[in-house]
This record gives C-alpha cells, structure tokens and sequence, in this order.
C-alpha cells in the first residue's frame, strides 16, 4: 500500500526514476513529452 511504498523510499529502498524536470512555464511542452511515450521514468514539473 501507499504507506509501505513512503517507507521504502525514505529508507533508500526504493528510488523513483526521474526522466526529466521541467520549470512551471513549459508545463505544455513538459505534458508534450509525456503524451509522447518517449520518457522512461517520471517527469517532473519544478515548482
């Protein structure tokens, strides 16, 4: 569940695959990538 999955990454069991960051203002062109199933890992929006 959620909480067994929170666990593991705060014990660095678990690391989330990070494909790319983009800043807040180029959210279309960060939503373009995604649609585009070319990402391997999570994209990631900096707030």
């Amino acid at each position: 569940d959620q909480e067994d999955m929170i666990r593991a990454i705060e014990s660095n069991r678990l690391k989330p695959v990070i494909d790319r960051h983009f800043p807040l203002q180029d959210i279309a062109t960060a939503f373009a990538h995604y649609e585009s199933r070319k990402h391997f890992g999570k994209v990631c929006l900096d707030v």
